[in-house]
């Protein structure tokens, strides 16, 4: 579920969940939907009002039936910049209705669905013209 700047997965069984015990080893998340798919960057979130406020929301959109209080967790997760950085946290991305997740201060974009486009944001670009060593060492490829 979208919440401003956050792409908010609640899991169902709570923090006994396989795929967020997962996110807690490794934050790399993949999410695919429709048939089509992305990578992205998960952040648990432990605050209780934080999670309260969630976990209301999706109440509200997919009813209170449906969100059981027994199966809920005390975690959230946000979508992050793999680029920037807000205090001591990477910087969460703007969430856009169209499915786009944009940076405000390097404008990364991530576009699930559209398996073919590549994010042209500086940091990227930087990282597709960097030098890289073969195996042996001796000699440089350019991606």
């Amino acid at each position: 579920m979208l919440e401003g700047e956050k792409l908010c997965l609640l899991p169902a069984q709570g923090s006994g969940t396989q795929w967020y015990k997962n996110v807690l080893h490794n934050p790399s998340i993949r999410i695919d939907a429709r048939g089509v798919g992305a990578g992205f960057r998960a952040v648990p979130v432990t605050d209780a009002n934080a999670v309260k406020s969630v976990i209301e929301k999706f109440r509200e959109k997919y009813g209170a039936k449906d969100v059981k209080k027994s199966t809920l967790t005390d975690t959230t997760l946000i979508i992050r910049c793999p680029h920037c950085m807000a205090g001591i946290e990477f910087r969460p991305m703007i969430a856009y209705k169209d499915g786009r997740f944009v940076c405000r201060d390097c404008a990364h974009t991530l576009f699930p669905g559209v398996p073919e486009y590549k994010c042209t944001c500086r940091p990227c670009l930087r990282l597709s013209r960097k030098p890289l060593l073969t195996d042996h060492g001796s000699h440089l490829l350019t991606q």
